[in-house]
């Protein structure tokens, strides 16, 4: 589902020249990130940046950690 979400946003802000011009990001392309890093944290999730990921923990069918 949230990837599902990624994907329709980014096609929203990037392909938007359909509609009368490409409409950019406040803060450029690394704003949006730096957005989608922090409201996962606000919400209680923890980043490690530069972790290698060997495995993928699933619940019902989602990912719901990596290790």
């Amino acid at each position: 589902m949230f990837l599902s979400f990624f994907f329709s946003f980014w096609h929203q802000v990037l392909c938007d020249r359909h509609f009368g011009g490409i409409n950019y990001p406040v803060g450029g392309v690394g704003g949006i990130a730096k957005s989608l890093s922090k409201g996962l944290v606000d919400q209680g999730s923890e980043i490690l940046y530069r972790a290698n990921v060997t495995n993928i923990i699933l619940e019902h069918g989602k990912a719901v950690s990596l290790t």
